[in-house]
């Protein structure tokens, strides 16, 4: 059961715990007749995000936020719901948060600091963190992260968004930890590249696959 002062190793054996619970709440959920009634009425090839969906488990105590999605009435009837899925939890009595992501093997925490930066930087003002990170997760939905050598930080990741850049650590084969954002108008040459890189890697899979990249447990 999750307590705020564990590791973020022991946080994702606890979200890895929930994982069966998870798939039975996802198709309760995003199986409820009251969205159809309303993919029926949306216009086709349109990115549309339903309200997020807030719920604790009871095995580990963690908080969970569902946010279903479609591309209209046409890829409901074919593909169903797609969805985005994301824990919170409190480190250092702040909010963090950590994204399924990889067909739900790994996970993305992103410090109370990244979305500090985040607001700051794209000059964002929400209503609470929560409603900040749903929008965050809602415009960056398909990502890609890769190794970015850098002298002064091994194990330095670069994890390519729509919007900007996420800096973190590989902490292990299953785990990222994304400290902070740079929106892409403050990248320098080097990132810049690698930006441009990362952002082509996400319109091919976007183009691949009719719900976009590797995103969730339900990765296409």
């Amino acid at each position: 059961m999750y307590v705020e002062t564990m590791a973020l190793g022991d946080i994702t054996k606890e979200i890895m715990k929930d994982k069966t619970y998870l798939l039975s709440k996802i198709v309760y959920v995003t199986g409820d007749t009251k969205y159809r009634k309303l993919c029926m009425k949306l216009s086709e090839k349109k990115l549309h995000f339903f309200k997020r969906v807030d719920f604790t488990s009871k095995q580990t105590r963690l908080d969970y936020h569902l946010i279903p999605f479609t591309f209209g009435k046409r890829d409901y009837l074919k593909n169903s719901l797609g969805f985005l899925i994301f824990a919170t939890f409190r480190k250092h009595n702040q909010l963090w948060t950590g994204f399924l992501y990889d067909n739900g093997t790994k996970v993305l925490f992103f410090t109370s600091h990244f979305f500090d930066r985040y607001e700051e930087r794209e000059d964002l003002s929400t209503t609470s963190r929560l409603d900040l990170m749903t929008g965050f997760f809602t415009r960056n939905r398909a990502f890609c992260t890769f190794d970015y050598t850098h002298p002064d930080h091994p194990n330095s990741m670069f994890v390519s968004l729509v919007e900007g850049v996420g800096l973190g650590t590989k902490i292990d084969g299953s785990m990222v930890l994304v400290k902070t954002y740079v929106s892409n108008d403050m990248l320098y040459a080097g990132q810049a590249k690698a930006q441009l890189m990362g952002i082509g890697m996400i319109e091919e899979c976007n183009q691949k696959f009719a719900k976009g990249a590797d995103y969730s447990i339900k990765a296409a």
